[in-house]
């Protein structure tokens, strides 16, 4: 916030976008491209009237940081599925399946489960092949 009151040269209570760039060009060191500073003016600018207050900067830095934590979070679910081909009980994981990996040449799907066990199946019937 106070770089906010130390850049404000208008005292308007906000920063145009010269003065942006100036201020966080500063703080940065030279880490980022004038231009780059600019086209993040213009993300933080959300109302688009040429200037930046401290509350719309806040704004965008708090939502900035929850948005890169959701996408961070992986939620899961496990789901039961009866699934009508199923002919052998033997042939499904025990356990939610965390990875399924196909391969290129063999055309085959390789789960694996939170079980420990690995299974394969033929990619053009999703029969069990084999643990």
């Amino acid at each position: 916030k106070s770089l906010f009151d130390i850049e404000d040269d208008d005292g308007e209570r906000s920063l145009n976008e010269d003065e942006f760039v100036e201020a966080f060009g500063s703080v940065l060191g030279g880490m980022m491209d004038e231009s780059v500073l600019r086209d993040w003016f213009m993300c933080v600018d959300a109302n688009s009237n040429g200037s930046i207050d401290w509350d719309e900067f806040s704004t965008y830095i708090l939502l900035e940081a929850q948005q890169r934590i959701l996408k961070d979070t992986v939620q899961t679910e496990y789901v039961a599925q009866n699934h009508p081909s199923a002919r052998n009980k033997e042939d499904h994981h025990s356990d939610m399946i965390n990875l399924l990996l196909v391969h290129p040449r063999n055309s085959k799907y390789y789960s694996f489960s939170r079980d420990g066990t690995v299974k394969v199946w033929k990619a053009w019937n999703l029969e069990h092949e084999r643990a």
